[in-house]
């Protein structure tokens, strides 16, 4: 089941969303993909219900503040570890869910069912178990203990379990998110414990306690922590838009204010006080411009990949033109010239001006590739077209004979075409080959054929015998 209220909230564009409750008989040997197809949730009329159970109240020193929150956590595996420790999969009748224990303070009631963890999740989880109130919870070492659903809300589709198991206990108070935070998700989409997406919140609807996230989100998610780069919870993995990637949908902590827990104030849960002082601020409206650009430390990271892949390219053009120079060694000073053009690495000092360093290192790089590869190519097209170094010896046709003469009459008037001499000349003739000088822009190069001819890219300079 779904909260009608939510459904009218995201379906303003007629687009249908799934819940992310998942049965356990989709799990069985060749069902796998079928777990994949979510089922579309009918509307509710109902109205929503809640446990007489007393709450627990906020913990106060619950309310943490982040600094930085588009940035990537500092250290991810070891905020992943720590977050981990505090998420459970939920299990009641052929519904697997998430969950995760919740800093709170625990009322008399529940200490004196010896309760001490208070773990979160989403209502649709936990609705076929309601009977009884009995839900299977296994932890992060997969043990199996059992839970009590102490409170829940259909309309806003929150609900809260209590267990006598101790689980670390997450934070879930504190700076209202925006979109361009960084968000982990964790839970045990298709029944595997433990996974980690991650993304960023892509949209925010402070009035209705909701939001959306690029962090990819699936059947079995539902209930587990959407958390910031702190460590702090900011909701509950709960649907996602039908036949899409990148919308995952979340129930926002405020949610849980006065259903499943009681607060004092639900702007308490998302503030919305300022990260940084009036007098920080003025300096960044001063110090940076005021455009849309990419977040620095994915835009320093564009740059550091950009720097590999240049330095690659680079070492393989270098090897390429050594190899060519000992295959060629006649034009060594030809590609030695070329070699002598080799970008010079960059300087990174951590300044601003590093991502412009990159850049035009990249530019030098590929205009250097550029040139070692057209004198690679040169020289292989000559090579396939030299002459070989031995005479060679045809027959001249009497076409030939005619036009050799008239070719020698021509370059010296003063030699006539002997008459008894075109009747001597004999069967066979030696035909020498000629050489020829080609130049372009960078270099000169000889080719020395029978039909010289100058490779692509060059143009004939003189003619130097026949």
């Amino acid at each position: 089941m779904f909260p009608k209220r939510y459904l009218l909230f995201i379906n303003k564009s007629s687009r249908q969303v799934h819940n992310l409750g998942m049965r356990t008989r989709e799990i069985t040997l060749g069902a796998v993909a079928a777990s994949l197809v979510l089922s579309f949730l009918p509307l509710i009329t109902t109205t929503a219900k809640a446990a007489s159970n007393a709450l627990p109240t906020a913990a106060t020193q619950s309310n943490t503040a982040v600094s930085n929150p588009a940035d990537l956590p500092e250290d991810l595996v070891a905020l992943a570890r720590i977050e981990t420790e505090s998420v459970v999969t939920v299990q009641c009748s052929n519904e697997v869910g998430s969950g995760w224990s919740a800093q709170v303070d625990l009322n008399a009631q529940l200490k004196s069912f010896n309760y001490k963890s208070y773990l979160i999740t989403n209502y649709h989880v936990v609705k076929d178990c309601l009977q009884n109130q009995a839900v299977q919870i296994t932890l992060i070492n997969q043990s199996i203990v059992t839970g009590y659903v102490w409170a829940w809300d259909e309309l806003k589709d929150v609900a809260s379990i209590a267990t006598t198991a101790e689980i670390p206990a997450l934070t879930w108070m504190g700076n209202q998110p925006e979109s361009g935070w960084w968000v982990g998700i964790l839970g045990s989409p298709l029944g595997f414990p433990g996974v980690l997406t991650e993304g960023i919140i892509s949209s925010v609807n402070p009035a209705l306690s909701k939001a959306t996230t690029s962090a990819s989100i699936n059947p079995g998610n539902s209930g587990g922590p959407a958390f910031d780069r702190s460590g702090r919870v900011v909701g509950l993995a709960t649907a996602k838009y039908a036949n899409s990637e990148g919308m995952g949908i979340l129930n926002g902590a405020p949610l849980f204010c006065g259903t499943i827990v009681a607060c004092s104030s639900t702007a308490a849960i998302w503030n919305t006080a300022p990260q940084t002082s009036t007098t920080d601020q003025i300096k960044l409206s001063l110090t940076k411009p005021t455009v849309v650009r990419t977040d620095e430390n994915q835009l320093n990271a564009a740059a550091f990949m950009l720097l590999i892949s240049s330095r690659n390219l680079l070492a393989q053009a270098i090897e390429q033109t050594n190899a060519a120079i000992a295959k060629y060694p006649l034009q060594k000073n030809l590609l030695m010239q070329v070699l002598a053009t080799t970008p010079k690495d960059p300087v990174i000092d951590d300044s601003v001006d590093d991502v412009l360093e990159v850049a035009i290192f990249a530019n030098d790089v590929a205009a250097f590739m550029k040139a070692t590869t057209s004198a690679i190519a040169g020289l292989k097209v000559a090579d396939t077209k030299q002459a070989p170094t031995t005479a060679t010896t045809t027959k001249v046709s009497p076409t030939i004979k005619k036009v050799s003469t008239t070719i020698v009459a021509t370059i010296d008037p003063k030699i006539s075409a002997p008459t008894s001499a075109v009747k001597k000349v004999p069967s066979k003739v030696v035909v020498k080959p000629k050489t020829i000088s080609c130049v372009n822009a960078l270099k000169s190069v000889k080719v020395t054929a029978i039909n010289a001819k100058c490779p692509l890219g060059y143009n004939l300079k003189v003619v130097i015998t026949l």
